[in-house]
């Protein structure tokens, strides 16, 4: 399951997601967190686990499932991508330090939660007129690796042909 390429490109699709929370506060530990989601997919050795598994679930409540179940304005599909695709980036970074006990929450992390942030995703895609354009035009801006088999397949699930 994992596939940093895949990351690079669920990473690309989330960063268009945080305009779409209502709240102002919500976008900015979103955009946070993702800038360490980043750092992480750049360097390995710049974020811990833990730091990023802390923006996904804590016990001070600071943290991103915390602040999608308080949400009732925005979208949930939104805050589904963004939980999945952190899980996701935590999950890998657990695997790359070789923790072997892993939070309950990231020891779920499977192909469904793939399966879910893609489905998920084309939900906002049908939600948000102008996210297909942003979406594509970062991911052509970014040049991301459509030769990957999993990018590839998520690519023409959410877009149609690659052409």
């Amino acid at each position: 399951m994992e596939n940093y390429k895949l990351a690079n490109f669920m990473q690309i699709l989330t960063e268009c997601l945080p305009s779409y929370l209502k709240k102002k506060e919500d976008i900015v530990f979103v955009k946070k967190t993702l800038e360490m989601t980043q750092d992480f997919l750049l360097d390995k050795e710049t974020v811990s686990p833990d730091a990023l598994y802390d923006r996904l679930e804590n016990i001070n409540e600071e943290d991103i499932l915390t602040y999608f179940d308080l949400d009732k304005e925005s979208a949930p599909s939104v805050w589904v991508c963004i939980a999945d695709f952190v899980a996701y980036i935590c999950k890998l970074s657990y695997d790359e330090s070789g923790e072997k006990y892993l939070p309950e929450t990231i020891e779920a992390v499977d192909e469904a939660t793939l399966t879910e942030f893609f489905t998920q995703y084309k939900e906002n895609l049908s939600l948000f007129s102008d996210l297909s354009v942003a979406a594509t035009t970062a991911l052509q801006e970014k040049e991301v690796d459509l030769t990957d088999e999993a990018v590839h397949t998520y690519y023409v699930q959410l877009f149609g042909d690659d052409k």
